[in-house]
């Protein structure tokens, strides 16, 4: 019976460090990244005419507008989120993008 205890004890143990180790991945990674920002209207204007790009999706996240723009003529995207004090960044974009169905 000890021994099954001893066991229990063990595994437990060994399951309390995988999951602090893999919490420790998780939220205390940290990363520096740049955008390029701008006016939204001044954005949202070269998205759409210079870079043949339509709106095709949007949503709220922690007070930011978040907006999916794809290519009209390709598989192009573009992913743009605007700050409540009308700054746009582009977040990240691409040349291919494909829906699953």
């Amino acid at each position: 019976m000890s021994k099954n205890i001893l066991d229990y004890f063990i595994i437990s143990i060994c399951v309390f460090l995988i999951v602090n180790t893999l919490q420790s991945e998780v939220f205390y990674h940290k990363r520096v990244v740049e955008y390029v920002c701008s006016n939204a209207e001044y954005l949202k204007d070269d998205v759409t005419k210079k870079e043949n790009k339509q709106r095709i999706g949007w949503g709220i996240s922690k007070n930011k507008l978040i907006e999916f723009y794809q290519g009209k003529e390709d598989n192009s995207f573009l992913i743009v989120f605007t700050f409540t004090n009308g700054l746009s960044c582009g977040l990240i974009g691409g040349k291919e993008f494909y829906f699953e169905k």
